[in-house]
Formats: structure tokens, C-alpha cells, sequence
């Protein structure tokens, strides 16, 4: 018979393999290295794991150095930078099937645990009804549970996550009514420089009393001041609290807005990926037991989140390629870096074409160094307004702080136990080592640079010499950042 049609219809017939040739595919006892897929599930659940370890450790103390919050800090310092080696060895990662609704509950049930079990401030007033706030936090539990569950239509869902957004809005509201003073220097110098600034004068050259005793100012300030002359937060801060405190007279308001656009985003960037998986990303943002206290604390992390946030959900949603969304970059990069003093250290990872391939390293660059222009822009009319007030406030300040004994960070643990003291800069080399050494190890992709943010940030908190519970909230952010960014498209 002849095979000739045969042949010219399938094609050549394979040689037989001959009995000792090995199969093809990685040499006999050696695994295939993790799939970019398996490196970006790993990457998630330990960013979630990080998460969960820091809101511990912020809790126990209020973000201060304290038996209690060495431990959990510790082991998510740990989860960190084993996640980093895990990811660049050849080793195979654990399996894992993707977070189901037990594995949500155990997730999200010891976050609400722990938020009930101290109150939301330090300062709400005398018989302020302290139920209300557990009560309020067990219906976010509930919603967050049920919008999780596989057989879940994206409407309903929607329903559910703005259901929880209005939970937490009658809570934070309801913190903000029963601690209207919150007893913090920055409440206070936030409150009379939006006074200020509405009345066309310059914040930074003003004045603003001081509310501690002498023995509170030596050890917050370095000296025993009897007024305080330093406005610390950049001019969009300023802006974004004046606002607030036209609107409301409390300039706390802004970041409550801001705080709850932050988990809007959060929802909206994996909505359409995974529906589970923005539910539950915005629960434990909602959920985190501190979140309602650096409310109440008047502190200015919220802006820098939803800003980072924001540029977070363009970068993983827009044409990379597109100049509309390099320009839209550069304008949200803009309000990152005018947010807070400690943005800087994001660059970096910034203009690394490792973590965004599709972009050309010009064009990295050129969109950051815009982004810094636009910054350095809105310094400007209060530059030329007051010089040498507007440097003094906004860095010279900050060099000046006194290191504390109290602060969550290696330095004042290690103060703690022997007596001595390191010096400020080991902050810079803290940071500038764990990103050098997490670099090469981190996800060819978006996760990676948001991870890296991660790292990057709390390792320069964690050697400062003051870092405390603000700090780390942002930390926090970029941890559910990245897990957003590293989930893949998945049917409910």
C-alpha cells in the first residue's frame, strides 16, 4: 500500500524515540520554574498576609512601639522580604486555588475582630455609646462575606460594595462628631492654616500655639516650645484641607472623602477582572482597625493613598502606548509627589522599564520628570509668597525631628534593648538597600513596582527615627494595591 497520500496529508511521521533519549521539557528531577501566573497568585495572597500582620501590629498600639505590636510587625517585616527571596529563586511557590469564601472569612473576620476591640479614637468624648462602632463593623463583615460568594451577579455585588462605603461613612461620621478636637498639634495647625490661607494669609509664616506641656515638647519636638512656627504638610495638602474646612468647618472631611475614594478605586480597578476579589480588596481597606483612628488623628496619608491609588487604576486600565494616558500619568504622578515629602522614594521604581515593558525608558522618564515639574509648580506661589518659611516647614522641619523612644521602628527597638541610638540616615540606606535587593527579584509587571513601593516605603519607615501608625497606613494601601494588580480574569 502506498503511503505517500498519507503522508503528504499529516505530514512526515516522527522518528521513534529511541529508549534512552529523555523526554523533552526540564532535565529528570529538576521542576519547572513558577509560571508568571503562579508568581503573581503567590504575590497576592502574601501581600494580603503582609496586610493583615501590619494592621495587627497597628492596632495594639496605636502604631507605637509597645510589647504587643513587636511581634506582628516583626513577622510582617518577615512575610515582606521572604516573599521578595521566594519570588527570585527557581524553586516552585506553594499551590494555591484562589480565595474562596472561607478563605475570605479568614481573612476579613480577624480584621473586624480586632477593630472592635478597642475604640475607633483616643479622644471621643466622655459617654460616647461605644457599641455603635462594633455594630457597625460586624454589618461591614456581613456585606463584605456575602459579596464574596461565588454565585454573585456583578450588580448585586455593586450593591453590596456601595453598601459598605455607607456603612463606613456613618461610622467615620460618627467618630468625627464624638472627637470634634482631637488633642494633636497637626489637627490644630491644620484647622487655623486653612484659616489662614482663606483669609490671604500664608500659612507657613504664620504662628500656631502649642498644646503640650513642656515635657510633651521635648520629646516631640526636641525643645520645649511655647508656640510652634512650622506648617509641615506641601501646599496640595493645604489646599485639600482648606477645602475641606470651608465646606465643613473640620478639615478632617477632605479625608474622609478621600479615604473612601481610595476603596472606590480599589473596588473599580478589579471589577471587571474578578467581582470577588475588588469586594473583598475594599472590605479590608474598610476593615482596617485603625483606619477610622488616623481619621480622627487629622492625619494626611489618605491624600497620598487615593492620589497613588488613582494613578495605580490609569496605569492598569489605559493604553500604555497612548499619549493621553502618558499625560494623564504625569498629572496624577504630579499629585503623588505633591502629596508628601516621602513620595521621592517611589522614583525609582518610576523610570524602571522592568515594571511597565510596554513603555520605552524615554518615555518613563520623560512622564516622571513631568509629573516632578508639575510638583514643583504648585510649590511655586508659595515659594515666591515666603521663601525661606515655605523650606523651613517642608524640610527643615522635618530633618530637625528628635528621634523617639516610642516610635514603631527597628532603631527604637533596638534603643529599647541596649540604650543606644542610630543615626537618622539609616532610613535612606534601609530603603535604598531592600530596593536594591528586591529589584531584580520582583514581577516583570505593574504588582511587581507597587510591591516594591511596598518594600521600599516600609523599610524606610521601619529604620527611621520616628515612624508611627500614619505611616504604615500607606504601606497598607500599597499592599492592596498590588494585590489588585496582580489579579488575572477569572470567572465568579
Amino acid at each position: 500500500m502506498d503511503s505517500a497520500p498519507l503522508e503528504r496529508a499529516l505530514g512526515p511521521a516522527a522518528p521513534p524515540a529511541h529508549p534512552l533519549t529523555p523526554p523533552s521539557g526540564p532535565p529528570y528531577g529538576v521542576r519547572a520554574a513558577p509560571t508568571e501566573s503562579a508568581r503573581l497568585q503567590f504575590l497576592l495572597e502574601r501581600a494580603l498576609l503582609a496586610y493583615v500582620l501590619l494592621s495587627a501590629a497597628l492596632l495594639a498600639n496605636d502604631g507605637a512601639l509597645g510589647p504587643l505590636s513587636v511581634l506582628p510587625f516583626l513577622g510582617c517585616l518577615g512575610v515582606l522580604f521572604d516573599t521578595v527571596r521566594r519570588l527570585g529563586s527557581a524553586s516552585p511557590l506553594p499551590g494555591a486555588s484562589g480565595l474562596s469564601v472561607g478563605r475570605w472569612a479568614g481573612l476579613l473576620a480577624p480584621l473586624a475582630l480586632l477593630a472592635s476591640l478597642r475604640p475607633p479614637g483616643v479622644f471621643l468624648r466622655p459617654g460616647t455609646p461605644l457599641w455603635v462602632f462594633p455594630l457597625l463593623t460586624a454589618a461591614v463583615l456581613g456585606l463584605a462575606l456575602w459579596a464574596v460568594g461565588a454565585q454573585r451577579r456583578q450588580r448585586q455585588r455593586d450593591v453590596l460594595a456601595a453598601a459598605m462605603l455607607l456603612t463606613f461613612l456613618v461610622a467615620a461620621v460618627w467618630v468625627l462628631r464624638a472627637s470634634p478636637g482631637p488633642r494633636i498639634d497637626l489637627y490644630t495647625i491644620q484647622q487655623l492654616g486653612a484659616a489662614h490661607l482663606l483669609a490671604g494669609r500664608d500659612p507657613y509664616a504664620a504662628t500656631y500655639p502649642n498644646i503640650y506641656t513642656a515635657k510633651e515638647s521635648l520629646a516631640f519636638f526636641g525643645a520645649p516650645l511655647t508656640e510652634l512656627r512650622y506648617y509641615p504638610y506641601p501646599p496640595l495638602s493645604l489646599l485639600v484641607t482648606t477645602a475641606g474646612y470651608w465646606l465643613a468647618g473640620d478639615v478632617r472631611v477632605s479625608f474622609l472623602a478621600l479615604h473612601l475614594a481610595t476603596g472606590v478605586l480599589l473596588y473599580a480597578m478589579v471589577r471587571r477582572r474578578s467581582g470577588s476579589m475588588a469586594a473583598g480588596l475594599l472590605a479590608l481597606h474598610l476593615l482596617s482597625p485603625r483606619g477610622l483612628f488616623v481619621l480622627e488623628q487629622s492625619w494626611t496619608e489618605p491624600l497620598l493613598s487615593a492620589c497613588v491609588a488613582a494613578w495605580a487604576a490609569l496605569m492598569l486600565t489605559s493604553d500604555p502606548a497612548g499619549k493621553r494616558a502618558a499625560a494623564a500619568q504625569a498629572v496624577l504622578l504630579g499629585l503623588v509627589f505633591s502629596a508628601k515629602q516621602y513620595s521621592v522614594l517611589l522614583v525609582p521604581l518610576l523610570v524602571a522599564q522592568r515594571f511597565r515593558p510596554a513603555w520605552s525608558r524615554a518615555a518613563l522618564w520623560r512622564t516622571t520628570a513631568l509629573a516632578a515639574g508639575l510638583a514643583a509648580l504648585g510649590l511655586l506661589p508659595f515659594l515666591l509668597w515666603h521663601p525661606r518659611d515655605l523650606i523651613e516647614d517642608l524640610i527643615l522641619f522635618q530633618v530637625r525631628q528628635p528621634f523617639r523612644q516610642d516610635a514603631l521602628t527597628l532603631p527604637a527597638l533596638f534603643s529599647f534593648a541596649t540604650g543606644l541610638r542610630a543615626p537618622g540616615a539609616l532610613a535612606l540606606l534601609g530603603a535604598a538597600g531592600s530596593l536594591g535587593w528586591a529589584f531584580g527579584r520582583l514581577p516583570r509587571q505593574p504588582a511587581g513596582l507597587l510591591y516594591g513601593a511596598a518594600i521600599g516605603c516600609f523599610s524606610f519607615f521601619a529604620m527611621a527615627k520616628q515612624a508611627f501608625c500614619n505611616y504604615y497606613s500607606f504601606v497598607g494601601v500599597l499592599l492592596l494595591l498590588c494585590a489588585a494588580a496582580c489579579v488575572r480574569p477569572r470567572a465568579d
